[in-house]
């Protein structure tokens, strides 16, 4: 008899049948205890998912933190039946977890999402320097132009503190705002055009062109004025009537 074979006879012994088997009972109640630990792991993601979206909502319409206050207290009286709401604890009292999912959650996501889908593509870089008022020193923001779902996208990609600085400091700290960008994608550096920016256009476009052999993209101080003329002209010399319809669609 092969070993197989010998193995389920073994079980089929009369002997066998004496052997103690599991409980009924133990078994249904494991089986408990596992649908209970899924539901658990259910119910604590779609918390999670709640907060998540709570706490968008809160950046998104500019509240403070402190808006979301015993926020918990409205949701189990609103929603008493829901066990999502009752688990719902984005307090701001004591955790501050509003601002925790913000600044080390949600922030961080949105940035490396930004940073890969910029690496993908070929981007123009808006700077602009401006006197922060609560902190009463000159802030440079970093916004960034690229193609996206058929349109062109501008969004805020940095922000740096620069003090009393001159042309040097404003490119050394450009540099490092941008450093987690391919900078050789940048197509075209777009300036507010104070005489100081001159400057550093000048030497971010010789550090460009040593780093990488090719030139940015210069089309004057202000982009967007140059390059909506320039559309116009053009629209004037093509065909008179379509500026006509131009300006009838932009103000329909």
């Amino acid at each position: 008899m092969n070993v197989v074979g010998s193995y389920f006879n073994d079980k089929n012994t009369p002997e066998s049948k004496h052997q103690p088997q599991h409980s009924p009972s133990l078994s249904a109640a494991s089986s408990t205890l596992n649908i209970g630990n899924i539901e658990s792991r259910v119910v604590k993601n779609d918390v999670l998912d709640a907060e998540i979206l709570g706490t968008l909502k809160t950046v998104k319409n500019h509240c403070s933190y402190k808006a979301n206050e015993d926020i918990e207290k409205m949701l189990h009286r609103m929603f008493p039946d829901s066990t999502i709401a009752s688990k719902f604890l984005c307090r701001e009292k004591k955790k501050k977890k509003t601002a925790y999912y913000a600044a080390f959650g949600i922030t961080p996501y949105l940035e490396n999402l930004l940073q890969e889908n910029l690496n993908k593509k070929n981007f123009v870089l808006l700077f602009d320097e401006s006197l922060n008022m609560m902190r009463q020193e000159k802030q440079m923001d970093i916004h960034v132009w690229y193609w996206q779902q058929n349109r062109i996208s501008t969004i805020y990609f940095n922000s740096v503190f620069l003090g009393h600085s001159g042309s040097s400091d404003i490119f050394e700290e450009f540099l490092s705002a941008i450093a987690k960008l391919k900078f050789f994608k940048t197509i075209q550096i777009s300036m507010d055009g104070p005489n100081v920016n001159w400057k550093f256009y000048s030497m971010l476009q010789d550090y460009y062109c040593k780093k990488f052999g090719k030139n940015l993209l210069n089309i004057g101080s202000c982009s967007l004025h140059i390059m909506h003329n320039a559309f116009k002209v053009g629209v004037l010399q093509a065909h008179g009537e379509l500026w006509i319809f131009n300006c009838i669609v932009l103000f329909v």
